[in-house]
């Protein structure tokens, strides 16, 4: 919910309704105030402009009343996490001298005969 004293700004709710809506020319005087009061209710529930000006949902709606949906809810979730999402910085680790002594391996070839050879180790 909305903190005491948070308001938005002048005309931010004509901002969301021209940024999620297709077809505002047609709107009567009714859909004006529906939609109005829609975008109230939504800025009540998520009270940052931030968050409303990085939400993308990929394509038009025709009512805010969508985003008041269970489906629409769940979309906003994913904005808000999306928007709040701060990889952590990878730790960087410095490089030390080299520690204890190099091994000595010889490797030799075995031919078959030599492996057939061994004896076993039991």
């Amino acid at each position: 919910m909305r903190e005491k004293g948070v308001s938005p700004p002048k005309g931010f709710y004509h901002f969301l309704i021209d940024k999620f809506l297709r077809n505002i020319e047609g709107f009567t005087k009714g859909k004006w105030s529906k939609e109005i009061k829609i975008a109230k209710k939504l800025f009540n529930s998520y009270p940052d402009v931030d968050f409303w000006n990085n939400v993308d949902l990929g394509f038009p709606l025709n009512s805010l009343a969508w985003l008041c949906s269970q489906e629409g809810k769940y979309a906003l979730v994913i904005q808000r996490k999306r928007v709040d999402f701060k990889p952590k910085e990878n730790e960087t680790y410095p490089l030390s001298k080299k520690i204890g002594k190099n091994k000595k391996i010889n490797k030799t070839k075995k031919t078959l005969m030599d492996f057939l050879d061994e004896p076993k180790k039991n």
